[in-house]
């Protein structure tokens, strides 16, 4: 996983960054009942995950037939999941909310397994901390503020250098 400089090794993160679509029975209380509804309709939490990452935010026009190809939707949705949409929503306009919540939610759960996974395997938690923060595009001290958070890494694992130096 890491070089024997220190640094990340770029093809074994490529393949974490890659992460599957998430645990959709935990995160269901998260989830707006539109998108609770649209789950049940594409009967697919792949093509679900595509749809809110993609065109999350978005007003689609549904169409009435099967689109063309090169049509968003067709490229987003396997066929199957395309047609119980047509035939759900078909003609309509459909939002598609952005899912903040849940997107911080999978977010959390994805860095917190990155954490553990890497530091099981001898990473340095300072050299992961800033890792990640760069990743997800948040401050070092967030990290350790989530680590903090997270009750299933023991108390030594969470601790960084906001406990020890830069007070005020």
């Amino acid at each position: 996983m890491w070089s024997s400089s220190g640094a990340p090794d770029p093809v074994a993160r490529r393949e974490a960054a890659a992460a599957p679509p998430p645990d959709w029975e935990s995160l269901l209380p998260l989830l707006p009942g539109s998108v609770q509804l649209l789950r049940q309709t594409l009967d697919d939490d792949t093509a679900l995950h595509s749809l809110l990452r993609r065109c999350g935010g978005l007003t689609l026009r549904i169409p009435r037939r099967f689109p063309a190809e090169g049509h968003l939707l067709r490229r987003l949705l396997p066929e199957p999941c395309l047609r119980r949409l047509l035939a759900v929503y078909g003609g309509t306009c459909l939002y598609i909310p952005r899912c903040a919540r849940l997107a911080r939610q999978v977010r959390q759960r994805e860095l917190l397994d990155a954490f553990s996974r890497h530091t099981a395997t001898g990473t340095s938690s300072n050299v992961e901390v800033r890792f990640l923060a760069r990743r997800y595009g948040l401050t070092d001290r967030r990290i350790w503020q989530l680590l903090k958070e997270d009750s299933r890494l023991p108390q030594t694992a969470a601790r960084g250098p906001a406990d020890t130096a830069c007070r005020g």
